[in-house]
């Protein structure tokens, strides 16, 4: 359940429904980063070399200024090789250092890789969801792995792609929201000017953002529309 804006949500303000009646038990409400964390993948390939990188590192620093302290963010850089500038944390000053300096450029592009390294540390965190921020041109040609493969890594660790794609001359965005769709992600296009604020916009996004959980008592076979509301919001409203 996303809310418009960083607030303290209780289980009081809420009221959930399935096709008009109520759940059994009771609602659980999760606060942003209380089982959940955040990917920062960022693109180290000869095309982000220059301004694309300092913007992209820019980027990552004000994405930190803007996350609930709570939640746990890694930040890795890729290009031939996986470089984990920090692993999952909460602690404000190790993230920071993290994101401080320029990585090194280098040639080459492994998303798919880099993409299933990044739900391998999420499971190994053991967050129960978890998104990868993922900047890339959509370039890919050095990964073991394929698109299904990377999906169904992403699938297991329950972890969406949000990419932001680079308009670089290497410019792929087919294969970036291929990623997006297929996990329920997003895909927002980019120039290196745009990427600060797009970041904080993401930030902002995934700090507001509360789980809720509750028994079904719905069989598998009905179609089933679920109603949120919340003291002083319209309704948001999924089916399954």
């Amino acid at each position: 359940l996303r809310l418009p804006t960083q607030r303290t949500l209780t289980r009081e303000q809420v009221t959930l429904t399935e096709n008009g009646a109520p759940p059994a038990g009771q609602i659980g409400v999760e606060a942003p980063g209380a089982s959940s964390g955040v990917v920062l993948l960022i693109d180290a390939s000869l095309s982000m070399k220059g301004e694309p990188i300092q913007q992209a590192m820019a980027a990552a620093r004000a994405f930190m200024k803007v996350r609930v302290e709570e939640m746990p963010v890694a930040v890795v850089a890729y290009n031939p090789e996986q470089h984990e500038l920090t692993g999952f944390t909460t602690d404000t000053a190790a993230l920071n250092e993290a994101v401080a300096t320029t990585p090194e450029i280098e040639y080459g592009t492994e998303i798919y890789d880099s993409l299933i390294l990044a739900a391998e540390m999420a499971t190994g965190q053991q967050l129960r969801r978890a998104t990868v921020v993922l900047l890339s041109a959509g370039n890919e040609n050095l990964s073991e792995a394929g698109r299904a493969e990377t999906l169904a890594a992403l699938e297991a660790a329950n972890m969406r792609v949000i990419a932001v794609g680079f308009k670089s001359i290497r410019y792929n965005p087919a294969r970036l929201n291929a990623l997006a769709r297929g996990t329920d992600g997003a895909f927002i296009p980019a120039t290196p000017e745009e990427f600060v604020p797009v970041f904080e916009g993401i930030g902002k996004r995934l700090s507001s953002e509360y789980l809720l959980t509750y028994r079904s008592l719905m069989p598998p076979v009905v179609k089933t529309t679920v109603r949120a509301k919340v003291d002083g919001l319209p309704a948001a409203t999924t089916s399954y």
